[in-house]
């Protein structure tokens, strides 16, 4: 009988050991480990975003500072070509006559500008960096024409003697990196009547 005992027992046992489930779930080291992973790929795809953000960033403040360019030299353009005379031997200064102007021309000195006359000069009061534009015939003073315009070359004037003339304006953006780098735009002036 005892025999017959020991194998019912067994059998029991062995009931009771199937009967309950394994273990279900992860490990510690499991969830450490996906976790692990997880903020590896979260991070990368941060510094993507960030990458980008400051590409985008750069790409912009270079492409607002090329249309600002192309934008102050067509208003330069069209004023220069109406003009009866321009003057580009101050540094920095491109004075013009417009037709309708009786004062003297060309300006006695760099620094003083008749009223019905009209000048692009480098430098604003407000800041060095821009490029200001007083108006013929305007009492409202030297308006600022650009920004982000190089302080020492900004507004580059020359002529050819024989009535063109060549202005070279130059222009900074600032890239991801906070580096500043120089756009330039060149406009050139013919006599009205050379086109």
């Amino acid at each position: 009988m005892s025999g017959g005992i020991a194998a019912v027992g067994r059998r029991m046992q062995r009931r009771v050991e199937t009967a309950t489930p394994p273990a279900a779930g992860f490990t510690l080291v499991e969830l450490l480990a996906s976790m692990v992973i997880g903020l590896v790929v979260i991070a990368g795809v941060v510094g993507l975003f960030v990458s980008q953000s400051k590409v985008n960033s750069e790409e912009r403040s270079r492409l607002e500072m090329i249309a600002d360019l192309q934008l102050a030299g067509q208003i330069i353009r069209s004023e220069l070509r109406l003009a009866k005379d321009v003057y580009t031997h101050c540094s920095g200064k491109v004075f013009y006559q417009p037709m309708d102007s009786t004062s003297d021309f060309p300006p006695v000195d760099c620094n003083t500008l008749q009223a019905d006359n009209g000048w692009f000069k480098l430098g604003c009061s407000s800041t060095s960096g821009c490029i200001c534009w007083d108006r013929p015939n305007e009492s409202d003073g030297c308006q600022e024409l650009i920004r982000n315009i190089d302080p020492t070359i900004g507004l580059q004037a020359q002529s050819d003697g024989y009535g063109s003339y060549q202005i070279d304006l130059y222009g900074s953006y600032t890239d991801r990196d906070r580096q500043s780098h120089l756009l330039t735009t060149r406009i050139t002036v013919w006599p009205r009547n050379q086109q």
